[in-house]
């Protein structure tokens, strides 16, 4: 599992891992096991919306442009902030 910028985020917002766990209804030591372990997506989503970002975002920070896009390649999360960047890596495969 990629890392997770979940206190990254929390910090930026000046929130604490308690308060989002109050907004998710877990105790923070649930939380502390779901963002360093593997989350499923339901999770994932979840704590995105407790600290109103998209799930992209909990793994890369936001992209200053307004295209950003995420390839799957077995495994690994690719980002792409252009969609040149996009055509280019899909005219290699």
């Amino acid at each position: 599992m990629a890392n997770l910028r979940v206190k990254e985020i929390i910090k930026e917002k000046g929130l604490t891992m308690q308060e989002v766990s109050d907004k998710l209804g877990i105790v923070r030591d649930t939380l502390t096991r779901q963002i360093n372990g593997n989350p499923t997506l339901d999770t994932l989503t979840k704590i995105a919306d407790a600290l109103g970002v998209s799930v992209p975002e909990l793994f890369f920070p936001q992209s200053s442009g307004n295209f950003t896009a995420l390839i799957d390649n077995d495994g690994q999360l690719i980002r792409f902030n252009t969609i040149e960047e996009l055509k280019k890596y899909l005219q290699n495969k």
